[in-house]
């Protein structure tokens, strides 16, 4: 029993030497979060003061148009990063009608890391000359070097009505360099699309978590401390 226990103790010990995704494995240096209406009048609001746990809205209304995000930020053992967007755009016989949810946020890791990230958005277009992007792009802040890429659109030139814009997946994000999460929700309507409202509805999540072989670095030394405790276990029994 007290082996086992001095088993459990140094593994413990061990593993706590190895790289962890913790307040040190990676920094929120800044960050920008935007929410806005651009049209005949334009109006915006938004956060640049970075909090651990972070959870707000960011809101705004201008006639029948409107434009929210609900933000679900925290890091600790690992960091999470949620962003949910909800906009409404109507054109004007003269002018266009933007509205958007956008972001960037500057993140330095200490150790290699894997990012986990979905995002959709779920719009309806109902008239020509309506167009809805989606994007989440990372990319180096000092060399704008990409690592990851991610845009889509619907374009009333091709289909009206109801579209869905997805997309998910990971990738490795190396330690030692500052990158910017650049995340983008927006509709824009067309003075030809006057009166015509377009919706989206929509979210991005991204996770931070160790890089496998940090995860798996502490199998072996459990598995060779456990092998020579039953060993020492064995002789002092005969």
């Amino acid at each position: 029993m007290q082996c086992n226990r001095l088993v459990t103790l140094t593994c413990v010990f061990v593993c706590t030497m190895a790289p962890r995704v913790i307040a040190d494995s990676f920094t929120v240096d800044s960050w920008l979060l935007l929410v806005g209406i651009d049209g005949e009048s334009s109006i915006r609001t938004g956060s640049a003061t970075v909090s651990n746990p972070f959870v707000t809205t960011h809101s705004r209304m201008l006639g029948n148009d409107w434009v929210s995000a609900d933000y679900d930020f925290s890091w600790a053992e690992q960091g999470r990063f949620l962003v949910d967007a909800s906009l409404a755009a109507t054109a004007t016989p003269t002018e266009s009608t933007t509205t958007g949810v956008s972001g960037r946020i500057k993140i330095t890791p200490t150790d290699d890391l894997v990012v986990r990230y979905r995002t959709v958005f779920d719009v309806t277009l109902p008239a020509d000359f309506m167009i809805a992007d989606l994007s989440f792009d990372v990319f180096d802040a000092v060399t704008h070097e990409e690592i990851h890429d991610v845009s889509a659109s619907a374009d009333t030139i091709f289909h009206t009505g109801d579209s869905h814009l997805a997309d998910e997946g990971e990738f490795l994000l190396p330690a030692n360099r500052t990158w910017d999460f650049a995340y983008l929700f927006r509709i824009i309507n067309f003075p030809s699309a006057a009166g015509a409202q377009g919706v989206g509805n929509g979210f991005l999540e991204f996770e931070i978590i160790p890089e496998p072989a940090t995860i798996l670095l502490c199998a072996p030394i459990a598995l060779l401390l456990l092998r020579r405790t039953r060993e020492a276990q064995t002789r002092f029994r005969r």
